[in-house]
């Protein structure tokens, strides 16, 4: 299984400039009653979500602000391929450890990129056969990069208040 995973993706002061701008009363985020999108309804399962680009263009206003992040975060791990779709995933803590729906984000070929703005205990999960054989830690500007096939799920942060992903979808 090809995770890989980088650190210091964007210099510090984008970190920022990008997390005052999520963090702000006048951003929109959107109630999402499953954060896997066709996974079944939850009730501790729901998160918050911002989609800024979808079927090759852009789906918010605030898609500018973020562009440029958004295309150094894809060539930080080389991939050539068409940006499918960027979601910024805000999952909040419920102080107990409540996993996703494992799932894939499209059935089209692609790569998955999540980007971690903020340091937080939400694991990202990722299954084979059923069964969990990896978990990676949010740490500020990080990001793992996978092949779209492996099936995976976020997890609500326990301990620190909020958990932060940019979730990119690259066609291969």
């Amino acid at each position: 299984m090809d995770i890989i995973k980088k650190e210091n993706i964007l210099d510090i002061d984008t970190n920022i400039y990008l997390n005052n701008i999520m963090n702000n009363q006048t951003f929109p985020w959107f109630f999402l009653s499953n954060s896997a999108l066709g996974g079944k309804k939850a009730e501790e399962n729901y998160s918050w979500a911002h989609l800024l680009y979808t079927d090759k263009k852009r789906n918010s206003e605030w898609y500018p602000q973020f562009e440029l992040s958004i295309q150094k975060i894809i060539k930080s791990f080389n991939l050539k391929g068409e940006l499918l779709r960027a979601r910024i995933g805000l999952h909040t803590s419920m102080k107990k450890e409540v996993l996703g729906t494992p799932h894939i984000d499209t059935d089209l070929k692609h790569k998955v990129i999540l980007y971690y703005f903020n340091d937080s205990d939400g694991h990202t999960y990722f299954y084979e056969n059923r069964k969990v054989i990896k978990k990676i830690k949010p740490v500020c500007n990080s990001a793992v990069c996978f092949n779209g096939t492996i099936i995976h799920s976020s997890s609500k942060p326990v301990k620190t208040i909020k958990r932060l992903v940019l979730n990119l979808n690259i066609s291969l």
